[in-house]
């Protein structure tokens, strides 16, 4: 009876999935944030609008740290990777007066990613596979093939940046930093279906159950 109740117990206390749309709230929530409080306040300070949105991008970051530790139990490398530079380049923004520090933020935050990945490619530890694993079975070739994908997407993002901060003005750069690069990492993983779908280990349809079912005694 009792270990019932107490296996039971630990069903309920189980993570659920999440609905598909929390995760992207997360995310994007403060780049939505930072461009609607630098578009509002573009005639208050000498930024552009930079100043009050690095900090509203401060803000917002660091909830949505704090809320991507709450819901996975763990600290996301990603978002905590990102939270670090935001506060250390947000800061130097405010504190210097300078709208440098908080445009070269993707420039600095994509190229260490690519980093990270093309140093775990190369000692042979698949980064990627220990956050996305869980949710996206695939075989090591396919792992391996993914990250080096991403690792020219991670440099390519901070090339972009590079040149768009210094060809276009503040809202200009803003607007290409939310539209485009906030949903360029959709529109990237949407042109790896191909690779995911032929080198997926995971269970396809129900297909693992329908053979389970069909090989049941009667």
């Amino acid at each position: 009876m009792t270990q019932n109740s107490s296996s039971s117990s630990s069903e309920s206390t189980e993570s659920k999935p999440l609905p598909a749309w929390v995760r992207p709230v997360i995310e994007f929530s403060p780049l939505i944030i930072f461009f609607v409080v630098q578009r509002s306040t573009r005639h208050l300070d000498d930024l552009g609008g930079l100043y009050w949105a690095t900090i509203s991008l401060m803000i917002t970051t660091t909830v949505s740290v704090i809320a991507s530790r709450i819901i996975e139990k763990r600290w996301p490398a990603l978002p905590l990777i990102t939270g670090l530079v935001v506060g250390v380049m947000g800061g130097l923004t405010i504190y210097m007066n300078s709208e440098l520090f908080i445009k070269i933020k993707p420039t600095i935050v994509n190229a260490i990613l690519g980093a990270l990945l093309l140093g775990g490619l190369v000692t042979g530890r698949l980064f990627l596979r220990n956050v996305l694993g869980k949710n996206l079975p695939m075989a090591e070739e396919g792992w391996r093939i993914l990250t080096g994908r991403m690792v020219l997407y991670f440099f390519a993002l901070a090339v972009g940046n590079e040149i768009l901060r210094r060809v276009l003005n503040t809202d200009d750069w803003t607007t290409a930093k939310t539209f485009g690069f906030g949903p360029a990492g959709f529109i990237f993983l949407l042109a790896q279906s191909k690779l995911i779908e032929r080198h997926w280990t995971g269970d396809r349809d129900g297909q693992d159950s329908k053979e389970t079912t069909d090989s049941a005694p009667e």
